[in-house]
């Protein structure tokens, strides 16, 4: 009895399907804007039909899903393919064949992070394979490609800063002179070095402790320059930013002239985003304020002249109708008098009539008797 079992169970496990869907790796990690390559296998035969080959491969996205290649009975749909993958993915055909599924993307983002799922189907089964791709977002310093210019005693700023911008208070700055001989057995070989949120002083150079200093509030937001006080002469040269994790770095020339016209600390740009066309900007309303500010006060000072000038003419220069002196003003002359009339519209535009001959005319208007 068993054996007839036996024989009965074999068959089926003969005959039971054997299409299995693999990755090659289950995860993956990159950089942002690198390039990367997606592989799975599955199981095929040499015989196989195109016509018999779907595939679909998607970034599964929290909210939706995201196809990343397709085969339809054997034939690629690029208008399958979801708007964030265009253009950015290339497909390996000379491999497909061999039933491997080789999927090339370029240019990474960091969007493109998640559970990435091929599902195969053919004549002889279906199956699916998953891997996780983990993009990292690519961080740089940013220095300055002009040399910082300073004269002896001066406080300065080297700039650096993390672009995009990051927290970096538990990140390990390093800035060292790269110009500078050092013994290698030499631990103090740093010009300043922030380790594990604080001052390392051990293995900094003793010309510059209590010299320099980063700001915890820039370390917040990626800022990571170096402030050196007092410069001196021997402070000049190449200045190297290093954050290890990061493994990027950046350069600062300082350059210490003694010809130099130091700024006061008013005027003195900022050194970290430099924007030369705000200054310039602001000069220019400067400029164009004083100038409002001058017009405005030249044209008071000519209303007030003219509105002088005009109630000046309303006073005479003498008085017309005492000679006694008892105003104000002095006695006008006849002429003067005359003129007064005039200009006060007076009727009395003849000259003035003798004593004489008023009397006659008043005689002659008496009646006779």
């Amino acid at each position: 009895m068993k054996m007839v079992l036996l024989l009965l169970i074999l068959p089926s496990c003969l005959c039971a399907p054997t299409f299995v869907v693999n990755v090659t790796q289950s995860s993956y990690q990159a950089e942002e804007k690198h390039n990367i390559t997606l592989e799975w296998t599955f199981s095929t035969k040499a015989d196989r039909s195109w016509r018999d080959l779907f595939i679909l491969c998607s970034l599964l996205a929290p909210l939706r899903e995201a196809v990343l290649y397709r085969v339809h009975e054997g034939l690629e749909l690029s208008e399958s393919q979801d708007g964030q993958f265009a253009g950015r993915v290339q497909s390996d055909k000379d491999v497909l064949r061999e039933g491997r599924i080789r999927l090339h993307v370029s240019r990474l983002r960091t969007e493109d992070s998640g559970l990435y799922v091929c599902n195969v189907r053919t004549d002889s089964g279906s199956g699916s394979g998953r891997c996780r791709l983990n993009v990292r977002r690519r961080y740089h310093l940013i220095g300055s490609s002009e040399p910082i210019v300073a004269a002896p005693g001066d406080d300065v700023i080297l700039p650096c800063r993390v672009d995009p911008d990051m927290d970096a208070v538990e990140k390990t700055v390093e800035w060292s002179k790269p110009d500078l001989e050092v013994d290698p057995s030499d631990r103090q070989k740093y010009v300043f070095l922030y380790r594990s949120q604080r001052e390392n002083r051990h293995m900094m150079m003793a010309a510059y402790i209590e010299r320099t200093s980063l700001s915890s509030e820039g370390l917040k937001h990626g800022d990571v320059s170096l402030r050196i006080r007092n410069v001196t002469l021997k402070d000049s040269g190449r200045f190297r930013c290093l954050i290890p994790t990061l493994r990027t770095d950046a350069e600062v020339r300082l350059v210490v002239d003694p010809d130099f016209v130091s700024s006061t600390a008013s005027e003195t740009p900022d050194l970290i985003h430099p924007e030369p066309q705000n200054e310039t900007s602001v000069s220019g309303r400067r400029s164009r304020h004083h100038i409002f500010i001058t017009v405005v006060i030249l044209l008071f000072f000519i209303c007030l002249s003219a509105a002088f000038a005009c109630n000046m003419k309303k006073f005479p220069a003498c008085d017309p109708e005492s000679g006694d002196g008892s105003t104000a003003w002095p006695p006008c002359s006849k002429a003067e008098r005359y003129e007064e009339e005039i200009s006060a519209g007076s009727t009395l535009l003849q000259p003035p009539v003798s004593s004489e001959i008023q009397t006659n005319n008043l005689d002659a208007m008496r009646p006779h008797g």
